[in-house]
């Protein structure tokens, strides 16, 4: 059997978990019925993305995060989104794409810089004119190949 200072040690922990009941009972019962507090409004900056090649380029398609945004004049400016880290993907149909982590904040302008590397052909295009030596001198343009099916193979010998 409990002494009597462990008595009164348990009767006081017994009425201190009642009393926490009763007043969590009441508080939620007074809020039933309430409208929930509103969500803070959401913080939002801008995105200025620009693309520099070698050559001049006018649009380009970006996609954020996994929303794509078709495309956009270059330079574009993104806005209202939301403050953030976000991945950015900027490519276009003469240039290799690239990716990058940008850091949208609140009520400001985050600028991004993209270099795209031009590559070529592109599919649906005429690949450029070039001749080479065959293995017994003769040379071969592309040109005199028009309209065949080519294959071409690269490799190094030792």
């Amino acid at each position: 059997m409990p002494s009597k200072p462990e008595r009164m040690a348990m009767k006081s922990a017994i009425m201190l978990t009642a009393a926490l009941l009763i007043f969590g009972g009441l508080l939620i019962i007074s809020q039933c019925g309430k409208q929930p507090a509103p969500f803070p409004p959401e913080q939002t900056g801008h995105l200025r993305v620009t693309v520099m090649d070698t050559t001049l380029i006018d649009s380009v398609a970006i996609k954020l995060d996994d929303t794509e945004l078709g495309l956009q004049p270059n330079p574009a400016l993104l806005t209202d989104i939301v403050a953030g880290l976000h991945q950015l993907f900027v490519y276009n149909t003469t240039a290799a794409g690239t990716t990058k982590v940008v850091e949208v904040r609140a009520n400001r302008t985050a600028e991004s810089w993209f270099w795209l590397s031009s590559v070529s052909p592109h599919v649906g295009f005429q690949a450029p004119d070039f001749s080479v030596e065959d293995l017994g001198g003769n040379s071969i343009s592309l040109q005199d190949l028009r309209g065949k099916v080519i294959i071409l193979a690269f490799f190094e010998f030792t």
